[in-house]
């Protein structure tokens, strides 16, 4: 449905934004580790680069790392980093979503702005850990456009943002972290995905089937997954 992919991917200090078909697999080793996804917004120029400016500004950002305070400076830092990038006019409102985590030895960080999304599974049960930004009483999976209230970017003037930052318990093994853009939770509601959780156990495998069941589900724009597998 998209001529572009304006979605990327962070993980093991690289940002992925090809029009990936096969899955990819790494093994991440020590702490901290941070993953993200990015997602461009739709009808503003320059979608993609918004998304992958984003990702290598924060990896390159020690603060995102540390704590959640410093997790909040590197956000604050990144937004002011894509205004920064409308000097060139042809980028002038450009904007994306972001959602990650950062995995350290005793929590782990969630953050997001906009509507890209993170979960933790643990012990059979899926909980979303990000907070869509977007109007109340929208139903992600109707037909009529949907906004979002904020994002990094995203206007023709700068505008500050108010990320969602919060730390959780250590990463156990056993337990997914996952990450997505908005094209598979417009298709797949939170049970649904669950739901599929419980039915595989391999982080690949998961990744397909979530990416095809959204296809098939008629999604409308690109979908990015990333999933993080504890293993001893």
């Amino acid at each position: 449905m998209r001529e572009e992919n304006q979605d990327a991917i962070f993980a093991d200090g690289s940002v992925f934004q090809e029009n990936l078909r096969d899955v990819i697999t790494i093994r991440l080793s020590g702490t901290p580790q941070a993953l993200a996804v990015a997602d461009g917004i739709g009808g503003r120029p320059q979608g993609a680069l918004a998304s992958r400016s984003a990702l290598q500004f924060l990896g390159s950002d020690a603060r995102l790392v540390r704590s959640e305070a410093a997790c909040e400076e590197a956000l604050h830092a990144a937004n002011e980093h894509l205004y920064g990038l409308m000097r060139e006019p042809t980028c002038l409102g450009m904007g994306t979503t972001i959602a990650g985590f950062v995995v350290q030895e005793r929590a782990v960080l969630s953050f997001n702005v906009g509507d890209s999304r993170g979960y933790r599974f643990s012990r059979g049960c899926l909980v979303r850990v990000s907070q869509d930004d977007v109007p109340m009483a929208v139903d992600r999976r109707a037909d009529r456009p949907r906004g979002i209230t904020q994002c990094l970017g995203g206007s023709e003037f700068p505008l500050g943002i108010m990320p969602h930052v919060f730390a959780g318990p250590p990463f156990e093994v056993g337990e997914c972290l996952m990450l997505c853009t908005d094209g598979l939770t417009e298709a797949l509601d939170d049970s649904e995905l669950a739901m599929l959780f419980r039915e595989l156990a391999h982080p690949a495998a998961m990744v397909e089937k979530l990416v095809r069941q959204g296809i098939s589900r008629g999604s409308r724009d690109n979908i990015s997954v990333l999933v993080s597998v504890a293993v001893a």
